[in-house]
Parts: structure tokens; sequence; C-alpha cells
């Protein structure tokens, strides 16, 4: 009889929201008496309404200590709520942190680095979803990188030839190849080549022209880099060069190289009575300090 009193009494609690439990007693320390109820189901309504505010008490107690619980980033060691930390894996990377990860890879092009710094998963959309608060500009630029990504893998990827134009595709080898035209610039090219010939011509055929036509460009226009071969072209200025590709500096009119800029510039100059130029403005002279004076007074500081 005393169990089935203790069962419906635990039901009536239920359903009322007003507790009844037997032994219950709260872990504060300034709330500490302890309520037992009587098997009595009577004796167990009263207790309840007279406990229920003590109850209230005790839960309200928890809810607060609960929430005040703080846990430390691994990344930048700030203390923050638990949901401040969004990673499905529960490594503790906090939504800042997480945020200039996402920065630097929209910056850098590149979704490598997007993962958990403790266990390397990768971060997914629905996290990346939270970390940037749903921010569509943002979701939809690491959609293009990834995409870009994925092309990178493809061995039947295509790109628009068209300088600035940021159209890609898969290519459907089991199609012939066919004239297309770009939906985003309009160029009309071959869907295989990339170059625009005529349905007589042949891929390779239109490749070899292609080619010839580069390389006799390439050897009338452009000399090599003297350390790494790259092709570099000359429009305008010193003698003083420096290649975007090993990033070594050389003489236009000799090829010697050094890593210093200023032994090359002054190469330049001494050996080739060569000038010193204000890129800002075209000024120049074969003085040194007058060029310094120069970009001082004109443009407020000096670049040599």
């Amino acid at each position: 009889m005393c169990y089935c009193l203790l069962i419906f009494s635990l039901f009536v609690g239920f359903i009322t929201r007003k507790p009844l439990l037997l032994g219950l007693s709260c872990y504060k320390k300034d709330c500490c008496h302890e309520v037992f109820y009587k098997t009595c189901f009577s004796s167990c309504c009263n207790v309840a309404r007279r406990s229920s505010s003590h109850f209230s008490r005790c839960f309200s107690c928890f809810r607060v200590s609960v929430n005040v619980v703080k846990i430390r980033c691994d990344i930048c060691f700030d203390e923050f709520s638990a949901q401040n930390f969004p990673l499905k894996c529960h490594h503790h990377a906090c939504k800042n942190c997480l945020k200039e990860m996402v920065d630097i890879a929209i910056k850098d092009k590149s979704t490598a680095d997007l993962k958990c710094s403790t266990c390397n998963k990768k971060i997914d959309n629905q996290e990346i979803a939270i970390i940037v608060d749903n921010n569509p500009a943002i979701i939809q630029s690491l959609s293009d990188i990834a995409y870009a990504e994925f092309l990178k893998t493809q061995p039947n990827a295509r790109y628009c030839p068209t300088v600035n134009c940021t159209h890609a595709y898969l290519l459907d080898t089991r199609k012939r190849p066919e004239t297309m035209r770009c939906p985003k610039c309009h160029q009309q090219y071959c869907s295989d080549c990339l170059i625009n010939h005529g349905a007589k011509t042949t891929c390779a055929q239109a490749k070899a022209k292609s080619n010839t036509a580069n390389e006799e460009w390439i050897r009338n226009n452009t000399k090599p880099c003297p350390q790494c071969k790259a092709p570099i072209e000359k429009a305008a200025g010193c003698n003083h060069m420096q290649c975007r590709e090993c990033n070594k500096h050389f003489c236009w009119h000799c090829g010697i190289v050094s890593d210093n800029y200023v032994i090359i510039s002054s190469h330049a100059l001494n050996e080739h009575r060569d000038y010193h130029f204000c890129y800002d403005c075209g000024f120049s002279s074969k003085d040194v300090n007058e060029l310094r004076a120069h970009q001082l007074a004109a443009h407020g500081s000096s670049f040599v």
C-alpha cells in the first residue's frame, strides 16, 4: 500500500508540476532543511503545498549555478559559457577564434585550415552557419572557395580563358567537344581546348597553332629570369627587375642576380648609367638623394 501511495504521489507531482519527492534536500548551505513525506495521500498533498515555494527556491539556486559555469577556450584561453563552443566534436574552440579562422580562410581563398585544432576534424556547413551567425555573404564566399578547391582535383575541369572571368565547369568526356558561349563574359570557345576554332579544325591543331603564336610572342617580348628562367616582360622603367616567381633581384641589361635591392639598383646606376624612378609620378634622377628629396616633398615619404 505504501508503495502504491508513493508512486501515486510522484504521478500527481508530475501532473501538477508540484514535486512530491521523498527525502528531498537542497544542496545550498542556507537552505538545508529536509522534507519528508508521510505515506498518507492527504499528508503528502499538504506537505507538498507547504514545501512548493521552498522547492522552487532550491531549483532556482541550481539553475543559477549551471549558468555561471565557464569553459576555457583551447586557442585564446579566455573563458565563455557553453553556448560559445559550437563544434560537434565538443573540443573547446570558442566562436571568436573560429570566426577569425573563417576570415583567414576567405582572405587566403583556402578552406584547408577550417578544422578543429585538437582533433583536425573538418568544420562542416552546419557548424560554419552557427559560427558566422548565418551570414549569407560569408557562407556563399566559403562555398565558392570550396567549389574552386574541388575543381582543382578534377582532371576534366575547365576554366573560361577570358582574363578575370571566373566561370568554370566540368567537361562531360562522354560527349564530343562543341563550341560554347561563356554565360558570364559571353566569350565563344571550344568546350575542351578552350580555343575558338572552326568545326574543320581539331583541338590538337588549334593547340599547336596557339602554342606557336604564344611561344613567338614570349620570345620577342620577354627575357628569362637569370635565376629560375621564368619569362619576364619589361614595359618601362629602369634596369633593376625583380622576378615574381623566385623573388630574386636582377639587372635587365646584363643579368647579374642578387637578393639585395640596393646592390642591383646601384649596379644599374653605376654600370649602365641608369636612372632612379619615382613610381608614384614618374620623376627620374641619377642622384638617389635627389629622388629621396623629391619623394619626401611631393608624396610625404621616401621609398628609395
